[in-house]
């Protein structure tokens, strides 16, 4: 396989799995729209409620209502809201289109698909992955 082709190969996979993760955080933002216990004014914080074992999860506006006991899946819930995994998505589409952009390029080809490689590990489990992606 040439390296243009592997590039598109990394390139698509990670698309696919970058439209995935979009429309499920959309999905969330588009349930807030209706629900004010989902927040949609960006990112996300825990607090306790009611003791210990009362978690909570809300926006920056002060919208909430979802109860988690263990602090720990509320503190990665917050931190993995869906407008902070949106800017996510919308860097590892940059660094590909920057990987499109510069293709052939000695200087950046390969800087920017070992970058390319190394964010595609995120989804090493997933059966389309490639090992030889692995950087």
């Amino acid at each position: 396989m040439t390296a243009d082709s592997e590039a598109l190969a990394l390139e698509r996979f990670m698309t696919a799995r970058l439209d995935e993760a979009e429309a499920a955080a959309k999905a969330v933002l588009a349930i807030g729209e209706d629900d004010p216990r989902v927040g949609v004014h960006g990112q996300w914080n825990a607090y306790i409620e009611g003791g210990d074992d009362g978690w909570a999860i809300e926006d920056a506006a002060g919208n909430g209502g979802f109860i988690v006991g263990e602090h720990a899946f509320a503190a990665h819930i917050a931190l993995n809201d869906p407008v902070t995994a949106l800017r996510s998505i919308a860097a590892d589409r940059r660094l590909l289109a920057e990987l499109a952009r510069c293709e052939g390029d000695p200087g950046w080809d390969s800087a920017l698909m070992l970058a390319a490689r190394c964010r595609a590990t995120a989804w090493d489990t997933h059966p389309d992955y490639l090992d030889r992606w692995k950087p």
